[in-house]
């Protein structure tokens, strides 16, 4: 495969991780996003790295989830089976039940199945033995 393969309709979004396999993302409104300093003045503390913690809680939180308009929820994984000849598509736990448009997520998966098969066919995917 020459170029990496990447989807996305609505929000849901596929990118091939190598010749033979990818990840499916629901991409969701981050409720973080511009929310530091609220957080900073409901006692998280920021010591100068790239976290915030919180010492009655201890939890952290990495500063960089505060400018992201939206955040990637991984619903589901296609890889490609040798010994069954075909790609298989494997749910990142109940994720894929917490997408709101099915239709998208099937048209994506459809896309990507395609995309790589051709790949497949046009010998693009040599690293398969």
């Amino acid at each position: 495969m020459k170029d990496k393969i990447s989807i996305r309709i609505g929000n849901i979004e596929f990118c091939s991780l190598d010749a033979c396999s990818g990840k499916f993302f629901a991409c969701l409104t981050n409720s973080y996003s511009g929310k530091l300093e609220e957080y900073l003045s409901n006692g998280w503390v920021d010591n100068g790295d790239e976290y915030i913690r919180n010492d009655q809680s201890y939890g952290s939180i990495n500063k960089r989830l505060f400018k992201e308009d939206q955040t990637k929820l991984v619903i589901a994984f296609l890889h490609y089976n040798q010994s069954n000849k075909c790609f298989e598509l494997t749910t990142a736990g109940d994720n894929l039940l917490k997408i709101d448009n099915m239709h998208n997520f099937i048209t994506v998966y459809k896309t990507a199945n395609d995309l790589l098969n051709k790949s497949l066919k046009n010998n693009d995917i040599q690293a398969i033995k």
